[in-house]
């Protein structure tokens, strides 16, 4: 008998998510799947691009909430899929995790190859430009430094990485697992199909969702106009 897999995330839940972190794939092979929503306990409310409201999704409104379904004997053995970078913003849910001593799984890709500037000069440049939010990294990295070493916060059980960088870089779990990133798992599904959306040659815009892109909410940047964004976008490609 499979264990239950339970996802918690702080971005809403979308057909997109349910495809690229194999809710799906889990459910369609009769895998029991929750999807606890979090977005009240550590962000903004927002609204999301193809949001899903389906039976095995939960929306959670407080720690209290979020603790008694942790507590639950169904819940206790489950395998927790994190979608949320470990950080001090979201560290009382990891906490709560970690008391319990839940089984968690992180997914990490996307990752860039590091800048040439040392740790060292990456800090005093912040500290140039912006003293404010040097300072709130410099405490906010010393806090959750801090839990792990008193073991509030628990290493992942395991952690998926995905490209070089991540693969050579040090992990916060017991055991990693390279897997390929869900852009390649979906041009694996679909190079050998027939489907075009042309007869003629043409060229792809990659584009990333800017617009409504769940970052912008996450790291506090200002956000960019669907409309400006798009007429702009028309009018260089000439459509």
């Amino acid at each position: 008998m499979s264990r239950k897999v339970i996802y918690v995330s702080w971005v809403k839940l979308t057909d997109k998510y349910a495809r690229d972190y194999f809710i799906d794939h889990l459910i369609e092979n009769g895998v029991e799947v929750e999807f606890w929503d979090v977005v009240a306990l550590t962000r903004e409310q927002h609204n999301e691009v193809g949001e899903l409201d389906v039976n095995y999704l939960r929306v959670l409104q407080s720690y209290r909430d979020f603790e008694n379904l942790v507590k639950r004997s169904e819940n206790i053995d489950a395998v927790y899929v994190m979608l949320m970078t470990l950080s001090w913003k979201v560290r009382l849910v990891y906490q709560l995790l970690s008391k319990y001593r839940c089984n968690m799984v992180f997914l990490r890709w996307g990752a860039m190859p590091a800048p040439t500037a040392t740790i060292l000069q990456r800090a005093v440049n912040k500290l140039i430009t912006e003293p404010f939010g040097f300072f709130q990294s410099l405490f906010d990295t010393v806090g959750l430094i801090s839990y792990k070493k008193l073991g509030l916060i628990k290493p992942f059980d395991l952690v998926f990485t995905a490209g070089s960088v991540l693969r050579e870089s040090e992990q916060f779990a017991k055991k990693t697992i390279q897997f390929n990133s869900f852009d390649h798992e979906q041009y694996m599904h679909s190079k050998d199909s027939d489907n075009s959306f042309v007869d003629e040659k043409y060229a792809v815009f990659l584009d990333i969702n800017l617009p409504y892109q769940s970052d912008f909410g996450l790291t506090d940047l200002k956000t960019v106009n669907p409309q400006d964004y798009y007429r702009s976008l028309n009018q260089f490609f000439t459509l």
